[in-house]
């Protein structure tokens, strides 16, 4: 049984500080052993014995080294501690564990991977295999998460992941979005596109792409209340089948208001799915998809992408720029946005708006409003001269 105590002491050349102590039982030995340190605050020695617990605690649950593989582990970790992730998030971690630790680290014993082993591969990975500095720390993290399920199993005493030095993030660029011009010209390439009405929707909402191909006609008020309700999302698990599922977050399940121009474009699009229904001699339902597929079923996003990539071209968002290769075209077009960037590009332009933050947060379903500060806070320079005249303006108009 472990015991602690703190004691107050004061001396004439240090003044007061408090000895914390912390004794327990030694369970390779079975003798008691004492450890001790010195702090200049109560609170520091109480975070210390607090810190001494914890690791006598997980060193209890951990009985004998689990000689079973790392990969062994990965696999039970899969299968037991992901049940209660999003599946496009499961889907991430088994495919960082397929690409990067299984071919890397699989045969290693589980209680004698070390720090060690670790960073020499994250060195390799960013060094030798070129990869980005944020695909490196998100391996590390997703390593991470399942070794510290191996402590809290018993398996092994720490995480070795703990002590490794990460490559320091890049200045991360703000997310890619329009500007006012470039969004009015790729509203006018749309104009008599397939999906035109779709990437209104997006663009307009801010809708994460599989919550838009998730929506059916009964998540519309088009009538009365012009709103939009998100319900659930489109997502891809790690074998490639597609299931309907609940939103990213909590706050992912929202309502929203809808313009005027998204209500009218989905008004048409409701009877032209009425008509191609009636054509065919079915029923129309409001619990169909609102964007589907030619069969019906969901969207395939790849052929959604390429869709987005030719109507961008079309509207001339993007560079032509040599080809490196000796055969084909001499140039190629490098598009300057993806389909995500249309999220950005709302969540940016309402701001610019002078939208608050709150209700920007709100109808983007993000987490915090923090984060929507934190991912949006850049600024165009047209933006920041008009702050600066703003602010010239306010001063002038109420001087003396």
């Amino acid at each position: 049984m472990a015991t602690s105590y703190i004691r107050r002491r004061e001396s004439k050349t240090k003044g007061v500080r408090w000895l914390a102590v912390f004794e327990f039982e030694d369970r390779a030995t079975g003798e008691r052993s004492t450890v001790s340190k010195t702090f200049d605050t109560k609170r520091e020695a109480k975070g210390w014995i607090d810190e001494q617990k914890t690791k006598r605690d997980s060193a209890n649950r951990y009985s004998k080294p689990s000689m079973q593989p790392l990969g062994a582990f990965l696999d039970k970790w899969i299968a037991e501690g992901l049940s209660h992730l999003a599946i496009s998030t499961r889907s991430s971690y088994e495919e960082i564990v397929r690409l990067y630790l299984r071919p890397n680290l699989a045969a290693a014993p589980l209680a004698q991977l070390s720090t060690f082993e670790i960073q020499k591969l994250v060195n390799r990975l960013q060094g030798q295999d070129g990869l980005s500095v944020t695909t490196v720390r998100y391996i590390v993290t997703v390593l991470r998460i399942a070794l510290s399920k191996a402590v809290k199993w018993g398996e092994i005493p720490t995480n070795p992941t703990k002590g490794v030095e990460l490559p320091r993030k890049e200045n991360s660029e703000s997310p890619s979005s329009m500007t006012p011009t470039e969004a009015a010209r790729f509203v006018d390439a749309l104009k008599g596109e397939a999906f035109e009405t779709l990437f209104l929707v997006l663009l307009h909402c801010g809708l994460r792409p599989g919550e838009a191909f998730a929506l059916r006609w009964s998540d519309l008020d088009l009538d009365d209340a012009r709103t939009l309700s998100v319900n659930r999302a489109l997502q891809r698990s790690s074998d490639g089948e597609t299931v309907f599922a609940e939103p990213k977050t909590k706050r992912s399940k929202r309502d929203m208001e809808l313009s005027r121009t998204v209500v009218k474009a989905l008004i048409a699009h409701r009877k032209a799915s009425q008509e191609s229904a009636l054509k065919i001699g079915r029923p129309w339902s409001r619990d169909e998809l609102v964007f589907p597929s030619t069969s019906g079923g969901p969207l395939d996003v790849h052929n959604v992408r390429r869709a987005f990539r030719r109507i961008t071209k079309k509207a001339g968002l993007g560079n032509m720029i040599p080809s490196d290769g000796r055969r084909g075209p001499r140039h190629r077009f490098v598009h300057a946005f993806r389909m995500y960037d249309l999220r950005h590009t709302c969540a940016t332009l309402q701001l610019e708006a002078g939208i608050d933050a709150r209700t920007v947060s709100e109808s983007l379903g993000h987490a915090s409003v923090a984060f929507t500060l934190d991912t949006y806070a850049h600024s165009r320079p047209e933006m920041k001269r008009a702050a600066a005249d703003k602010l010239e303006a306010l001063i002038a108009n109420n001087g003396d």
